[in-house]
């Protein structure tokens, strides 16, 4: 599955309540909810892996957050039930589904119970991998009266990593807020300098603040973030003065802090959105002027808005899913914003995608976890409700209106020779290619040519060719010639005096990785001395 997605160094809200299954799935239609089969070379022949009592206990286990190793080895993180209580669980599977007995104990998992010493319930939220495969889970556990934070780092056998926190691998924190009440991490990410942040929320003695920690790669807190203290946290964003909570998190290129959650507005709560600067500062250039992007009644209900999970697009706009009240119930809610926190209004025309339904049930459907394929269609996952319960739902967006990637207006072109370039730009892979092409010659001009020219990996392969001059005036002897010599894309026409042609052709793109590329296109004119107009765009769908 990995070589569908592209490789993120963002956590994208990997809350999949899996309920302690793993379901590996085919894509091999584009379409959402069609086409799709469970894969059956994985798990137990069906394309599902469920296990149990990895703590003993034979009751709950959940997995919380996944991640894929470079040698396609799946890692899960959870918790499962002990008899009394839970346990943080980490499974690790090989890449058919089955448990990898070189990890933990010898059977695939790691359990431990009382990091913060109350000897009570441990929970894991977010997983990431380090450069060094060492893997980090975030939750928290609790130490007799609340919850804490808890860190826990492996190494890449499934033991704890002594090198880490308190020197027995785990980092624990509380008060972050100052409430001396529960803090809970959710989410996490890794910095390219190894550095760790973690988005999830403390008490401040009333109710919940956002909280964000940076550690260092020892697992101390990082003094250069935040207060001083390396913790960040805020409430009230908006304007309730009551719960605020980071549920995901990511990083951009730029190595700004983006935070995916909800915040109470003092009825209910709506989406909150919170970028801070490398220093742990909020980034005033983002949303409302104050670092903050606030939405609610996506769904129309105006009532509650969640975010649960984040990622980011190549091109810097940001992705969140959750859910949004419908009046009824909630609704798969997924928003997408542009780099300076405010909705994109060319994503489903209004910056939100809602659905409903997708089990049938007339329930709730929610939005947990998200990946952007390489393709850019969107993947999330979350749930259903059936009508009885509630079913594993999977949902896949594609952006059904063309982009334009180069767009030259109409340029004079003098004889002998003129033309016009463009700048190279990247394919997604799969994506359909159309051209326009406008010549107006208002002179007798023959053999002009023009040369466009493709670097593809793969061979080029044309699929339609239209020559369209409905409503343009065409002189006398208009005649296209195009030929293709594998790499290279080359057309040309003849035309009488005073001619107007549009040219249209296009083909399906091969897979290769997002390496593909649209190379330069050039105009050549090198007819009789007169001028002419050529414009041209490129898009893709």
């Amino acid at each position: 599955m990995t070589s569908f997605f592209k490789k993120q160094k963002t956590f994208s809200g990997k809350f999949f309540y899996l309920f302690a299954c793993i379901i590996m799935i085919n894509f091999i239609q584009t379409k959402v909810y069609a086409g799709w089969q469970l894969d059956t070379t994985f798990g137990g022949g069906d394309g599902i892996f469920t296990h149990n009592n990895a703590a003993g206990g034979n009751g709950n286990e959940r997995g919380q957050g996944i991640i894929l190793q470079s040698d396609s080895k799946i890692i899960i993180a959870g918790y499962s039930f002990n008899s009394t209580n839970n346990d943080l669980a980490v499974w690790r599977l090989n890449s058919d589904g089955t448990l990898d007995n070189t990890f933990g104990g010898g059977d695939g998992i790691f359990t431990h119970n009382n990091a913060a010493g109350g000897n009570g319930f441990d929970w894991g939220y977010g997983v990431e991998l380090q450069n060094d495969s060492r893997i980090i889970v975030v939750g928290y556990s609790s130490n007799g009266s609340n919850e804490d934070l808890a860190v826990w780092r492996l190494n890449t056998d499934g033991t704890l990593d002594n090198t880490f926190g308190g020197g027995d691998g785990i980092f624990i924190h509380n008060n972050a807020a100052g409430g001396n009440g529960s803090d809970q991490g959710y989410s996490i990410s890794i910095q390219s300098d190894s550095k760790i942040v973690i988005a999830g929320c403390s008490h401040n003695g009333a109710n919940l603040d956002l909280a964000v920690w940076r550690l260092n790669t020892d697992g101390t807190l990082d003094n250069t973030f935040g207060g001083g203290d390396g913790i960040f946290t805020h409430n009230s964003a908006a304007g309730g003065n009551s719960q605020d909570i980071g549920k995901a998190i990511a990083l951009q290129n730029d190595s700004k802090i983006v935070v995916a959650g909800y915040s109470y507005n003092g009825l209910n709560n709506d989406l909150a959105v919170w970028r801070l600067n490398t220093d742990g500062t909020l980034d005033n250039t983002f949303g409302s002027a104050n670092g903050i992007f606030i939405h609610n009644n996506a769904a129309g209900g105006n009532g509650y808005d969640i975010g649960n999970a984040i990622s980011i697009q190549q091109d810097g706009k940001i992705i969140i899913v959750g859910c949004s009240n419908n009046g009824s119930n909630n609704d798969l809610a997924v928003w997408r914003l542009n780099t300076n926190g405010n909705l994109d209004t060319s994503f489903d025309n209004d910056g939100i995608f809602i659905h409903h339904n997708a089990a049938g049930g007339n329930g709730l459907d929610e939005g947990n976890g998200i990946e952007i394929q390489v393709n850019e269609k969107i993947v999330v996952v979350g749930y259903s409700y059936n009508g009885s319960n509630e079913d594993l739902s999977v949902w896949r967006l594609t952006n059904a209106q063309p982009k334009i990637y180069l767009s030259v207006r109409a340029e004079t072109v003098e004889y002998p020779a003129g033309f016009i370039n463009s700048n190279t730009s990247k394919l997604p892979p799969g994506s359909r290619i159309s051209y326009y092409i406008y010549y107006d010659n208002d002179g007798d001009d023959s053999g002009n040519n023009f040369f466009i020219s493709h670097y593809f990996k793969q061979e080029v392969t044309f699929d339609t060719v239209i020559v369209d001059t409905a409503g343009l005036h065409t002189g006398s002897n208009t005649t296209v010639y195009f030929s293709s010599d594998g790499n290279n894309w080359h057309s040309s026409f003849n035309q009488g005096i005073d001619n107007r042609i549009k040219w249209i052709f296009s083909k399906a793109v091969a897979l290769d990785n997002g390496n593909d590329t649209i190379g330069q296109v050039t105009q050549n004119a090198l007819g009789e001395a007169d001028s002419g107009r050529v414009g041209f765009k490129v898009i893709v769908k």
